[in-house]
């Protein structure tokens, strides 16, 4: 009868200790997964929206690009949501020809985030008429070109169009609105 307890016992321990083993890895494996599904999630949920202005609405608050000068071209105000942004990318907002997909980058006043809030300000400088309007997030790379953009243009007084969005600009969004 004792050599059967002590079998039970041994059985026992052996099963709580080989479950141990076996659930701790699992466990971990699960949450992993778990908290990669919840990043995807919310990775998925961060689309950059435009709020303002709204599709085929005319752009209101248009303010001189250089007070002095009244008669200047007008920067419109442009706001929208985006639930996070990461340390190394920005907002961006371009103007975009609708045939040929060419952008202007809109760098002569940078788009501010507010991360508690979720929500980003910014301006573009368009003519009478119809204009597309992009906001991107751009990561690094592309935040350099259009640094780069904005600098060459300034020195140069040139200010020729991009050929198209870079194609790591991924999260963005587009409105057409009346200036």
């Amino acid at each position: 009868m004792l050599k059967g307890l002590q079998f039970d016992l041994l059985d026992t321990t052996i099963g709580a200790i080989l479950g141990a083993v076996i659930s701790v890895p699992v466990g971990l494996w699960v949450a992993g997964l778990y908290d990669k599904l919840k990043l995807r999630r919310k990775l998925l949920e961060n689309t950059i929206e435009i709020t303002s202005p709204l599709q085929d609405q005319s752009m209101q608050d248009a303010v001189p690009m250089f007070p002095s000068n009244p008669f200047s071209s007008k920067l419109y105000p442009v706001t929208g949501k985006l639930s996070y942004l990461a340390p190394r990318e920005e907002i961006w907002l371009l103007v975009q020809e609708p045939l040929s997909g060419a952008i202007w980058p809109q760098g002569h006043k940078k788009v501010t985030y507010n991360g508690s809030s979720g929500t980003w300000s910014g301006f573009i400088r368009a003519d009478q008429g119809r204009v597309t309007i992009v906001a991107v997030v751009a990561p690094s790379f592309s935040s350099k070109l259009f640094d780069h953009y904005e600098r060459n243009g300034k020195s140069t007084n040139r200010w020729d169009p991009l050929p198209e969005i870079p194609p790591e600009c991924k999260n963005r969004a587009t409105v057409r609105s009346i200036a």
